[in-house]
């Protein structure tokens, strides 16, 4: 969670983009408690924006409700998705698995009325043993995790050489009948591809001036309009081709998977690239249940 760039559905399509905590897009200082706190905040406050995929992911979790779920929660950050899950399992014992202290302290405070279900560990998800580091603490520690989940934390793992790995690990802790979900963001895929979803995208907020205005925008003004917003203040946004408004969908420069290939190692992070890594690390199925442009919620079962 700590490695989070923008949450799903925090905004309307068409709103100008938030600027991260301090003014600094792009930039996060995990280890700095109030940037850590201005972020919670901002993040709490749109935290309904983000049920639907919340309560998907419990819906997809192979375990009676009224049986006690153990879970771990991989870059758990201040403990949402924890807290949704702990909700629908009134039995569920939980470990927060992340980064960053401050947030972890966040966390500690925001899941006090649930300390006894809950154990917190510092841990380097970039580094091989955090995820064993993990499966060893709480009272039930050693057992495998009939869970393991995780929210818009592993698509900033550096170097992408390390994902098929980070999987390896997460398999190994999950017990027999059980899952990893992966609420996440994917590296960009082919051109073409990219052209689609931006597509989809102008004419989703098309149809949301419609019925706010009474008045359907053109096509040409609303895809300037998100150009200028991925291109950010003061940057000339990404040309269309001539005769086609969206064959070139706006990219993030240096971002992984940007074009289908990033600087990052060189792997592209699509979904098919974590759909086959998944079932390299031996998870028995892996699927993707639901997608919005960059936004993924995949899994991967025993």
């Amino acid at each position: 969670m700590t490695s989070e760039t923008a949450p799903p559905g925090s905004q309307p399509e068409d709103a100008a983009p938030a600027p991260a905590p301090g003014g600094h897009r792009g930039h996060h200082d995990w280890h700095s408690a109030a940037y850590v706190r201005d972020w919670v905040a901002d993040y709490e406050g749109r935290a309904a924006d983000r049920w639907p995929q919340f309560e998907l992911l419990a819906d997809l979790v192979p375990h009676p409700t009224r049986r006690p779920l153990r879970f771990l929660d991989v870059g758990a950050g201040w403990g949402p998705l924890t807290r949704h899950l702990l909700g629908r399992y009134p039995d569920a014992s939980a470990v927060l698995l992340d980064f960053s202290a401050p947030m972890l302290a966040e966390a500690r405070a925001r899941l006090a009325g649930d300390a006894d279900r809950v154990t917190l560990v510092t841990g380097d998800l970039s580094q091989p043993g955090a995820i064993a580091a993990a499966a060893a603490a709480g009272p039930a520690g050693g057992t495998p995790f009939d869970a393991v989940v995780s929210s818009l934390c592993v698509h900033n793992l550096r170097p992408a050489q390390r994902v098929p790995a980070l999987y390896r690990e997460i398999r190994e802790v999950v017990a027999p009948g059980g899952c990893f979900l992966n609420l996440d963001l994917l590296g960009g895929a082919t051109p073409p591809v990219q052209a689609a979803w931006h597509r989809a995208r102008v004419e989703r907020v098309r149809r949301q001036r419609l019925t706010e205005t009474g008045t359907l925008p053109p096509f040409e003004e609303v895809d300037a309009a998100l150009r200028a917003r991925a291109a950010g203040p003061g940057a000339s946004p990404t040309p269309a081709p001539p005769g086609s408004p969206a064959a070139g969908a706006p990219g993030a420069p240096g971002e992984p998977g940007a074009g289908g290939r990033g600087a990052d190692g060189g792997l592209s992070r699509t979904l098919l690239d974590n759909l086959t890594w998944l079932r390299a690390a031996g998870f028995d199925a892996a699927e993707c249940f639901w997608r919005q442009d960059r936004q993924a919620l995949i899994g991967g079962f025993r």
